[in-house]
């Protein structure tokens, strides 16, 4: 047997047995729950997310969410318009079933200050809506249909 394909069975050998490991490493579970208003009312379209992977997902109709996630500590952070953000760290061992209720905020827009300027140019100062100026020349130019132009076919299109 040659030095390469000892090598390369060798090399075979190694990964078939640390493969398995690499993967167990990385188990994944599913973070499941419902998102509620103080009230009880679900929250559709509530985001839930974790920042520190990038991963995220908003809830449906019903409020509810799933997230897969690997396992270990994550941060979850879940945030909904009119309602404060609430984070969560959970420890993912297993397939888990996280609820949030979100608190009303009580935060208020400031005042709202809208203002418009319009110069005299911009205002309408006649009614004149359009004006085509076709020549004879033209008009002679144009196709006719059973013998006569209809020119006010041609100025339509």
């Amino acid at each position: 047997m040659s030095q390469i394909a000892l090598r390369n069975s060798i090399l075979s050998s190694l990964l078939l047995v640390l493969l398995p490991g690499l993967t167990l490493g990385q188990a994944r579970h599913m973070l499941s729950g419902i998102v509620r208003g103080a009230d009880g009312t679900a929250l559709p379209g509530a985001t839930v997310a974790v920042p520190t992977l990038g991963l995220g997902t908003a809830t449906v109709a019903d409020g509810t969410y799933q997230l897969s996630l690997p396992a270990g500590p994550q941060r979850v952070v879940v945030s909904f318009v009119g309602y404060t953000t609430q984070t969560a760290d959970i420890k993912l061992t297993r397939n888990q079933h996280y609820n949030f209720t979100l608190a009303a905020s009580q935060s208020e827009l400031g005042e709202v200050i809208v203002q418009g300027q319009q110069s005299l140019k911009d205002k309408l100062t006649s009614t004149q809506m359009g004006v085509e100026h076709l020549s004879i020349r033209e008009v002679k130019l144009l196709p006719a249909l059973f013998g006569e132009v209809d020119i006010l076919k041609t100025l339509q299109l």
